[in-house]
């Protein structure tokens, strides 16, 4: 307040100072000659005071002029660029209403292919030496068009597979398949459950982590997010991880996990933390519903076989 105040008073004391220079200026013949210089020198070194005070007054009004139009453009700038984020997550989530579409397609597919594994004219022996291929190709299918409605929805370049438990007791998994995308990248080599985090905090029902592993932003994590392959920062940043799985039949407590359902992303701050959560989760659980078929087809079959 006190530089307020100080500030408010240089430009009337310049006002006053130049005022009474220039009357000392106009009227020092008036005085005695012994005083005349001594009033000259005087008003000149006034009105000299005077205009520093006006000069550093109108530099000082400019300078935060300046400030106050740097700050307003800055504002500016942050608030265009927080609009130009929320016009571009609405147009993402607009393509969701486009995903329904793709999605009644999968869930389409799943009726056909169930209806082929329970086929009433093949015996089960038919039935299961077709099961391997017809989910492959269909879990093939799932996970290019769930790779199409997050280039859509989250980031063209995002990454969906499968990943499949194949040694129970040791807790391994291994790539089923991959989007058309990516698959040239990996090989189907074994990864341990316990040395990655997403699917470590699933099976161990981590509070939070239960029904779903959600990061949009894997780097905050830390020391605290473990991943099998060392250079995984460099492939993705942001990851959705839904547990393919349902009830044990031996169990109506416990969880029948057979895999994984993944989705990622290079890019930070991409998935949305409601709807493509959602959307992943129905279709884990579908592709449960497929590889429980399959299994009881095939075991069927061998039982048959072992009694022949």
């Amino acid at each position: 307040m006190q530089k307020g105040l100080k500030l408010s008073l240089m430009p009337w004391v310049g006002v006053i100072g130049s005022i009474c220079s220039t009357i000392s200026f106009f009227t020092v013949k008036i005085f005695p000659d012994g005083y005349q210089a001594a009033i000259y020198i005087g008003s000149q070194g006034v009105l000299m005071f005077s205009l520093v005070c006006l000069t550093v007054y109108v530099v000082i009004l400019r300078e935060r002029s300046l400030t106050s139009l740097r700050e307003k453009n800055i504002q500016m700038n942050e608030l265009g660029g927080k609009i130009q984020k929320l016009n571009d997550r609405l147009s993402r989530m607009a393509e969701f209403a486009h995903a329904h579409e793709e999605l009644h397609r999968i869930f389409h597919e799943l009726r056909n292919a169930l209806l082929k594994l329970s086929d009433p004219d093949k015996n089960i022996q038919e039935r299961a030496k077709e099961a391997d291929d017809l989910f492959l190709v269909f879990f093939q299918r799932v996970v290019d068009t769930l790779q199409k409605i997050f280039a859509k929805t989250a980031d063209p370049k995002c990454r969906v597979c499968v990943k499949q438990i194949r040694e129970r007791n040791a807790e391994c998994v291994q790539t089923l398949c991959r989007d058309a995308g990516s698959q040239e990248h990996y090989s189907g080599e074994l990864t341990r459950v316990d040395q990655n985090t997403d699917f470590h905090y699933i099976i161990q029902k981590v509070a939070g982590f239960d029904r779903y592993f959600f990061s949009n932003d894997l780097l905050q994590w830390g020391k605290k997010y473990r991943n099998s392959h060392p250079t995984w920062q460099n492939d993705y940043r942001s990851t959705i991880v839904w547990p393919i799985r349902g009830p044990r039949v031996d169990s109506p407590t416990g969880d029948d996990v057979a895999g994984f359902l993944c989705v990622d992303s290079l890019q930070t701050n991409i998935f949305d933390s409601k709807i493509s959560v959602e959307m992943g989760a129905a279709v884990a659980d579908m592709l449960y519903i497929l590889l429980f078929t399959v299994d009881t087809v095939k075991k069927k079959a061998d039982k048959e076989r072992e009694t022949q």
